[in-house]
């Protein structure tokens, strides 16, 4: 991953924290995962499931913003 690439990946993180609802964006998530192949959906879905108990259990929101989306970039990465 380039520095370009980690800045962009960092926004979007920013952006995930800032719109992310609790009780709905995990569920529009994993349906908007569906049109992906399915060893991308398994990987991301297992790669939200963690980010969802860590948010649970008060982890802070920046870095498991963070870490999901570099797990959900390298997981759709591998789809290419």
């Amino acid at each position: 991953m380039t520095g370009g690439e980690l800045i962009d990946a960092l926004s979007a993180a920013d952006a995930l924290e800032k719109s992310f609802e609790r009780d709905l964006t995990p569920h529009a998530l994993r349906f908007s995962l569906r049109r992906l192949p399915e060893t991308v959906q398994v990987r991301a879905d297992a790669a939200l499931t963690r980010a969802v108990e860590a948010l649970e259990h008060y982890a802070t929101p920046s870095i498991v913003f963070s870490h999901l989306t570099l797990e959900l970039r390298e997981a759709m990465g591998r789809a290419e």
